[in-house]
């Protein structure tokens, strides 16, 4: 009697796990399969290469749009000294699971590209990846004809080469999307969709032009701020970091002229400001009689390490925009207190841009 409960135990065990395994499979989301010769020994080191078909769309009237359309997705399967293998997946699906079971590379000296049918389902049961939102101007206009593209650049993965790591299997998932906008007369932006919201967020598109410095945005206008020197009263240090790196580090504490004119903004509960080709500039408030503003640590580049400064928030570019170092930039900003005299301080050029709220 003990044998056979035992025994049932064994055999319960044993179907749990297998029912286990057969779940973690299906749930498993992404492309993989096992990599091998002709032989059947298995392949490390093969580099795996996948894109995206483009996929545009136009906004509408109202700035909206959303993309739900279907993807290819091509795989190129490179090791040297065996030949390449491309396939497709057609109607991918982000949270897909694709499962391409055993890849056959076989060894040749050509240089030719092999394309093969390595995944047959077209329709997988889960949802494919679906994005909306809506284009807006920096004064919250709707922009309509606006053309969106979902891409993808080229990346990769490599299989182990090792044993201890499953030499010969691979899986990736393709979360490396991107956004690009285009649109007549606006600057074109790229967005990342690593962080992207899908409850509509609104990306706004900045107007082209050849302005430089900063202005003040009112009634759509824009009014250019008046720019000083800075004065410095503090000589550049240099520091020698030993054991780690060497390297010139300079702390200059900038100070504000005080037989400036005054630019007077009037109260309002909202204040814009544009600021192209400017690079690194915050905004400093002036609190004592030596119109100190702030220190800046030059090291690799130039940072502030300390000031009066005010906290502005950024409607563009926006925070998921690609490369967008040397875009320009619109801040917004709430100023709580009236008498008091504002400079946006450029630590590399040592310029100031002034203004009395």
């Amino acid at each position: 009697m003990n044998r056979k409960i035992v025994l049932i135990f064994i055999l319960v065990g044993i179907c749990t796990t297998l029912l286990k395994c057969t779940l973690n499979e299906k749930e498993k989301i992404g492309v993989f399969g096992h990599l091998q010769d002709d032989f059947g020994n298995p392949l490390g080191n093969v580099s795996i290469f996948y894109k995206s078909n483009l996929t545009s769309v136009q906004t509408d009237s109202l700035g909206n749009y959303t993309i739900d359309t279907p993807r290819i997705v091509f795989i190129e399967f490179k090791k040297e000294g065996y030949q390449t293998l491309a396939t497709k997946i057609d109607n991918f699906s982000e949270l897909g699971s694709y499962n391409l079971k055993t890849v056959i590379l076989k060894k040749t000296n050509t240089t030719e590209v092999e394309y093969k049918d390595l995944y047959h389902t077209t329709k997988p049961k889960q949802q494919s990846l679906k994005l909306s939102g809506n284009v807006i101007t920096i004064f919250n206009d709707p922009i309509k004809n606006t053309k969106v593209t979902l891409m993808d650049s080229t990346k990769h993965s490599t299989t182990s080469e090792t044993q201890e790591y499953n030499r010969g299997f691979f899986s990736f998932r393709k979360y490396n999307h991107e956004l690009s906008l285009e649109k007549k007369g606006f600057r074109a932006l790229k967005i990342s969709l690593y962080t992207y919201e899908e409850n509509n967020p609104k990306i706004r598109l900045l107007e082209k032009s050849n302005r430089k410095g900063i202005s003040l945005i009112n009634s759509r206008n824009y009014i250019s701020l008046p720019k000083t020197n800075l004065l410095q009263k503090s000589k550049s240090k240099e520091t020698t970091y030993l054991l780690v790196f060497a390297g010139r580090s300079s702390t200059t504490d900038f100070f504000y002229p005080n037989n400036k004119h005054q630019f007077k903004i009037e109260k309002d509960t909202l204040i814009r400001f544009a600021i192209f080709n400017e690079g690194n500039t915050k905004l400093c408030k002036i609190k004592d009689t030596s119109n100190y503003l702030c220190t800046v640590k030059h090291k690799y580049g130039s940072s502030f390490t300390k000031g009066n400064f005010v906290e502005e928030k950024v409607i563009y570019p926006s925070e998921l925009c690609i490369d967008c170092s040397d875009e320009p930039s619109i801040v917004e900003l709430k100023l709580d207190t009236i008498g008091s005299n504002y400079v946006f301080v450029n630590s590399k050029n040592k310029k100031g841009y002034y203004f009395t709220y």
